[in-house]
């Protein structure tokens, strides 16, 4: 369609272009500005002529979005003055673009001058009118999105004014000679409102305004009509282009879009007349940018429908878009864009029988299952034929589910002789009765069905032989005899008749066998053999070892022998048990230290260690390990464990004795651990010095023995420390003390001295002993061997024992709360130790604070003694006050209180002294009651001191909305409610006040729809808020009570008696409506549940009513065999009750036919699971199929395959069965003759240099794996005859990318294009594509499916070319 319509437009142009409407308003449009030669599309730009220079280049300006009217209002409000400058992001722009400001512009009050233009649709040095005239077109343009001048997009200028009898919103009228421009905004009859600028000579803005068509006529210009009106206005019927209407057999194919210019964003209804039978389709598909580039309402609003219909021949076909707003009113297809018009004839053709089934047989049946073959024929072409089987075992549960569409369920082709192979393997493999009924599908728009043929067949129980026995070991080994292991045999397959095995062993002497039980008897190797009774086999090797032994173990593990000649028993143990060989000989790895008989007897013959080895029959070893050692001393013991000398140089003896007496060695050696104490030599020892020393005897092998000897000094015996008694007076004083120590021989008179108590007095090394601290303390002195004599050391303090006042202090004379000054005081203090000394400080005097008046006693207090002396205090008490500073806050208003915040106060005292005071004053008064100047006086301690404040009168400055009531949105009638309104109201004092009540608001009745501005009066004082005042409009309806009579019959005509609807209002009102209404549909013509739509006032509700077919008690079923004959058992009639199934159906025969099935005079195939629809006795007839034969020929020079012939191919099972498979490697060429049906499975597989394929229109089924592995095939189209494509068709083909179906969706088996990645191409009016976009099969690969623009007749086979970007209308879907 896009095509089509862009045909449409240019077309449009060259007409517009011949005959130059531009040319009879060059004075408007400036003819003489050049547009550059690459200019871009109208499409993406507008022209202006910035300043009206004759060959200027035009400026381009970017395109708008598209506007409503009312954000227009809001970007140009009523009353503003326009101050569009320039053009849109041109350089001569001032000002701000497209907007709007309070005061006029200074250019806009100048008339006549040169100054730049105010906007981009008028020249400058013109007329202020000129220069303003642009507001009308810049609405326009921001409407649409396209400049009203260039007379493109819709845009059209006429100068005839009749133009005004067609006047619509949205168009824009010149008039006062050229001299203004409005932009239209309603018209009702000859009253015309607008908006437009410079009413006031500035540029200003007006809406709403109104004029006579008669006013206009009277100064006309021209129209610029837009492309379709504004909404706002009066109501506008849809826009409705039909793009296809085609006609098909039994159904026609609808396309096309539609708007609602008033509402773009709904989604209109369309009904399609097909004569008078009425369909509605919704136009809410994508139908192409173009659509919303021309009328910017969007792209979705396209519609297409694929609707069936029963009628035939030539019908008329008409469409009506239904109005948004009047579902009474509509609107046809319009006359300037719309292919077709009303009523558009299209002629429908007709199939209504089903094919026919003839020769229907079963062959070759055996215990895998049986043919059956049929011959079936069609006029349309057959499309599929199903056997659905089943046994007569267990009901239908080995039935195939879905076998109506399922490729298992499917035969074979070859021209018109259809084969399938019933396996057993499908039906668990049962023998017995079997039932196949033939159903056959033809290519005709409903898909009609002939069947159903019965056939029974007798599947035989098959005999099952022996194909093989497997053991579950190859292998078995015994260790030992005694033992047994079971074999188990498997006969192959499982299902055979005769399971018998025969066991036997090649050797009886090693292995027995019974029923699989092997039985180890003897070492060696035996086979046993499983044999079948048809004499298959299997063998398993048994291998029979004698017990080895597992291990030794030799003890004892260690032994040790002393002295030569001695011998040690050792002991071997053999494992296992019952191992078959248990000798074992023994060994030493060193000889020369012992030997070791047979019988394991160890002997030692020299010293050291060797290791014994004890070995069994296969090798296995265990080592015991023998030390021989010499006799070795075991002890050393002394006469004597201590000895004691007193002074050095005497000597004692010591006697060394070594155990046992027969040690080989008693060498002893002496020796001393301090020599400087004691020495010894062959057990001798001497004194040589004080202190302990120990002496050893020690064997040649370390053993020892010990003596502790001390040798001691000769003592101090006594010591006498004098003086006994010393007393020290002060710190430092020092007394020397002496000590005298017996006897007077003592080795080392050495004394220690030591304070007992540190902190009274310290002692030196030569006894001189030092006062640190008073006290009593014990000085001791000590000898070496701690000895001691004590000396008492007494130390006492400098005492002061008395005190006098040498100088008073220099002030004596004070005020209440003064501090004593001590300056110049002196004292004088006597000590005990008899001396005397001048105190200038140290002392302490009480008081020090003066707070009592009177003459006052001091005491001052030095070493604990005190003296006194007298000072003079008098009372403080205050002279006056003074205003040091103001309160910070000085100005009021009457009533407001002092605030005393700032004010300080001098206070002086008697003492000459002063203070700040900031409280603890009053103040009079505090209340400001009176306006003018009030003086303040301030009372601190019995003084004052005053100030002054101005005192002002509070009034009401203003108020203003603080919250605006709770209520705002109205609708008409209601009466204004003030709940929630709050004022604030300010004062001159600055304060402000919450009001709540007390004012009063106008207006109260709200009488007019739209944006009321309400004033609020208080205190002579006023403010505004606005509030919002709706019509109440009927915005719904519900079914309240469904009509008395919910059921009918077919033909009924519906009854409305008893319907009740709720009607809702927008302002939330409901009304009870009982008449006033229409329901569609009132003629019932199809049974089932229907649902009722009931209109009323625009507004749509639904109900259902049950439809039943006349209840008849039963027809009569005339069976027709037409070219056949019935079976003797047969009758040719048949009583059936509407509502059930008609079961068993009669199965005709006829010769060199396949019987199809059995169709009613409508075209409708009946089987015996089909539900009886019939409302009278009706005729059934009988549908057959012919049978037909193939050829083929293969051009060697060309590559190219030819398939000539009628009818399906045979079906080959593998690729090697096709006779041109030697051939696979140099086909590159596919042609199909017209009359070839089918493509067998496996037809074409490996051809890897296969480039294309030419396939016909007869063509119907495509079998499994039919092109799988074609690596050169890229491109491939399917033909619209085409109804099934096998499993795996085009799998592994590596080159295919692109596949084009020419007609409606054939059945695809699993994994069609498995490993591909490619996009699939259908046409948009074909059926049956839904689901399969949707993902019905698993084509085992990526595909992105297009539908294709263009129609293709279903008769015709067309080869798509490469899509074009605008072939494709959308993706939808990648599996």
């Amino acid at each position: 369609m896009k095509k089509r319509f862009m045909a449409c437009l240019l077309t449009l142009a060259m007409l517009l272009t011949v005959f130059s409407p531009l040319s009879a308003m060059a004075d408007d449009f400036d003819p003489e500005c050049q547009y550059p030669e690459d200019m871009p599309s109208t499409d993406d730009a507008v022209f202006f002529d910035p300043d009206d220079d004759p060959g200027a280049p035009c400026v381009v300006s970017a395109q708008d979005g598209t506007l409503s009217i009312a954000q227009i209002r809001e970007k140009f409000p009523d009353g503003k003055y326009w101050n569009h400058a320039g053009n849109p992001g041109a350089s001569n722009s001032v000002n701000n673009q497209d907007g709007w400001t309070n005061t006029p512009c200074p250019r806009h009050k100048t008339v006549g001058t040169s100054a730049q233009t105010c906007n981009g649709f008028a020249p400058s040095g013109r007329q202020l009118s000129w220069q303003c005239m642009g507001y009308a077109e810049k609405i326009g343009y921001d409407i649409t999105g396209y400049n009203p001048r260039n007379n493109a997009h819709g845009w059209s200028t006429s100068k005839n004014v009749s133009a005004l009898d067609s006047l619509k919103p949205g168009d824009i009228v010149r008039y006062k000679n050229d001299g203004h421009s409005i932009y239209v905004l309603d018209v009702d009859g000859n009253t015309v409102t607008y908006t437009d600028c410079n009413s006031d000579g500035h540029c200003k803005i007006r809406w709403d305004a109104t004029i006579s068509k008669s006013t206009l006529a009277s100064s006309f210009t021209y129209v610029r009509s837009a492309p379709f009106a504004i909404s706002g206005g009066s109501n506008n019927l849809p826009n409705l282009c039909v793009d296809v209407v085609q006609g098909w057999q039994n159904h026609i194919y609808v396309k096309g879009w539609a708007f609602d210019p008033d509402t773009p964003n709904a989604k209109v209804a369309v009904h399609v007349y097909i004569n008078n039978e009425c369909h509605e389709v919704i136009a809410d598909k994508y139908h192409d940018q173009e659509l919303d580039d021309t009328f910017h309402c969007g792209t979705d609003h396209g519609f297409a429908l694929d609707i069936p219909t029963d009628q035939t021949g030539e019908v008329n076909v008409s469409f009506y878009a239904i109005d948004e707003q009047d579902a009474n009113q509509h609107s046809e297809p319009s006359d300037s864009y719309s292919s077709y018009k009303n009523p558009t004839k299209v002629t429908i053709t007709s199939d209504k029988t089903g094919p026919t089934i003839t020769n229907a047989k079963v062959t070759n049946v055996d215990s895998t299952g049986y043919t059956v073959t049929c011959t079936v024929t069609d006029a349309s072409g057959v499309n599929r034929v199903q056997f659905p089987t089943w046994t007569e075992k267990n009901g239908q549960d080995d039935l195939l589910s879905g076998w109506e569409v399922s490729s298992k369920a499917s035969g074979t082709r070859n021209g018109n002789t259809f084969t399938f192979r019933v396996k057993t393997s499908d039906h668990n493999n049962e023998s017995g009765v079997y039932h196949t009924h033939i159903y056959a599908y033809d290519n005709s728009y409903r898909g009609n069905c002939a069947g159903a043929v019965t056939l029974t067949a007798t599947v035989p129980v098959p005999t099952v032989a022996v194909t093989g026995v497997s053991l579950n070991k190859t292998s078995l080994s015994f260790t030992g005899t005694g033992s047994s292991q079971t074999l188990t045999a498997t006969v192959s397959p499982s299902n055979a008749t005769n399971k018998t095995i025969t066991w036997s062993s090649s050797n009886t002497s090693v292995a027995t066998v019974s029923n699989g039980v092997v039985k180890a008897v003897g070492f060696g190797t035996a086979t046993i053999t499983a044999k079948s009774n048809n004499g298959k086999t299997a063998s398993c090797t048994v291998t029979v070892n004698p017990i080895q032994p597992t291990g030794i173990k030799a003890t004892p593990e260690t032994s040790t022998l002393y002295g030569l000649n001695g011998t040690v028993k050792l002991s071997a143990n053999v494992m296992p048990s019952n191992a078959t060989n248990k000798a074992v000989t023994w060994s030493s790895r060193n000889t020369s230290i012992a030997t070791v008989s047979s019988d394991g007897t160890v002997k030692a013959v020299g010293y050291g260690t060797t290791v014994i080895t004890a070995k069994t029959v296969n090798g296995l070893t265990s080592n015991c390990t023998v030390t021989v050692n010499p006799i070795a001393v075991t002890g050393v013991s002394l006469n004597k464990t201590s000895l004691s000398f007193t002074g050095t140089g005497s000597s004692q003896t010591l006697t060394a004795t070594v155990s046992p007496s027969n040690a080989t060695n008693k060498t002893i050696a002496w020796s001393s651990s301090n020599t400087s104490v004691a020495t010894v030599s062959n057990g001798v020892v001497k004194a040589v010095g004080f202190g302990t020393a120990t002496i050893t005897a020690k064997s040649n092998n370390g053993k020892t023995a010990s003596c502790s000897v001390t040798v001691n000094p000769i003592q101090p015996t006594g010591i006498k420390a004098t003086p006994e008694t010393s007393t020290l007076y002060g710190l430092n004083g020092t007394v020397k003390l002496s000590a005298n120590v017996m006897p007077s021989n003592a080795t080392n008179k050495t004394v220690t001295w030591s304070s007992r108590n540190t902190s009274v007095a310290t002692v030196s090394s030569d006894g001189t002993v030092k006062a640190v601290g008073y006290g009593t303390t014990v000085i001791t002195a000590t000898t070496v061997n701690g000895l001691t004599s004590n000396c008492t050391i007494n130390v006492k303090k400098e005492e002061v024992t008395s005190l006098t006042i040498a100088t008073k202090p220099t002030k004596t004379n004070y005020y209440v709360g003064d501090t004593l000054n001590t300056a110049g005081l002196t004292l004088k203090a006597a000590y005990n130790n008899g001396t005397t000394q001048t105190i200038t400080g140290g002392f302490t005097c009480t008081p020090t604070a003066l707070s009592t008046a009177g003459t006052q006693t001091v005491t001052v207090n030095y070493g604990g003694k005190t003296a006194t002396f007298a000072v003079n205090v008098q009372d403080v008490t205050l002279s006056g006050i003074a205003i040091a500073s103001n309160p910070s806050k000085t100005s009021y208003y009457v009533g407001d209180t002092l605030d005393t915040t700032g004010l300080k106060l001098t206070a002086t005292y008697n003492n000459g002294t002063t203070q700040t005071i900031t409280g603890g004053f009053t103040c009079t008064p505090t209340a400001l009651s009176t306006a003018g100047v009030q003086t303040v006086t301030v009372n601190y301690g019995g003084k004052t001191a005053t100030f002054t404040v101005n005192v002002q009168d509070v009034t009401l400055s203003g108020i203003a909305v603080a919250s605006k009531p709770s209520k705002v949105n109205y609708f008409v009638g209601d009466t204004l409610d003030t709940s929630g309104l709050k004022l604030t109201a300010t004062y001159n004092n600055g304060t402000t006040q919450t009001i709540t009540g007390g004012f009063t608001c106008t207006p109260t009745a709200l009488t007019s729809a739209g944006v009321q501005t309400v004033t609020v009066n208080y205190g002579g004082k006023t403010a505004t808020f606005a509030v919002n005042v709706q019509d109440v409009t009927l915005s719904g309806i519900a079914i309240a009570s469904k009509p008395t009579k919910t059921s009918y019959y077919v033909g009924d005509t519906l009854d409305t008696t008893g319907l009740k609807l709720t009607a809702t209002y927008n302002n939330g009102t409901t009304q009870t409506i009982t008449g006033g209404f229409t329901c569609t549909p009132t003629a019932l013509s199809t049974a089932g549940a229907q649902t009722v739509t009931v209109n009323y006032g625009g507004k749509t509700a639904t109900f259902t009513v049950n439809v039943e077919l006349p209840v008849l008690p039963f027809v009569t079923l005339t069976f027709d065999p037409t070219d056949g004959v019935l079976d003797l058992a047969d009758t040719p009639e048949k009583t059936v009750y509407p509502g059930e199934a008609y079961s068993r159906l009669p199965e005709p025969t006829a010769d060199g036919m396949v019987f199809l099935g059995w169709y009613t005079e409508s075209g409708k195939r009946i089987t015996s699971l089909t539900t009886c629809d019939l409302t009278g006795d009706a005729t059934v007839s009988a549908r057959w199929a012919l049978a037909s034969a193939e050829g083929w020929s293969f051009d060697e020079a060309t590559g190219t395959l030819t398939l000539d012939g009628s009818g399906a191919m045979k079906e080959y099972t593998s690729a090697a069965e096709a006779p041109w498979y030697s051939y696979r490697d140099s086909i590159e060429h596919l042609v199909v003759k017209s009359g070839v049906t089918s493509l067998s499975s496996y037809a074409f597989v490996g051809c890897q240099n296969l480039a294309d394929i030419t396939l016909p229109d007869t063509l119907q089924t495509i079998g499994t794996m039919t092109f799988y592995g074609c690596d050169n095939l890229n491109n491939v189209t399917i033909p619209a005859s085409v109804r099934t494509i096998g499993s795996y068709a085009f799998a592994d083909a590596l080159s295919l990318s692109r596949i084009t179906f020419a007609g409606d969706a054939p059945e695809f088996g699993t994994g069609v294009f498995t490993f591909r990645k490619l996009t699939a191409y259908y046409p948009v009016y074909a059926s049956g594509w839904e689901t399969v976009v949707d993902g019905r099969y698993d084509f085992g690969g990526s595909i992105t499916w297009v539908r294709s623009s263009e129609s293709l007749a279903a008769e015709e086979s067309v080869l798509l070319s490469a899509a074009e970007p605008d072939d494709v209308l959308a993706l939808d879907w990648t599996l």
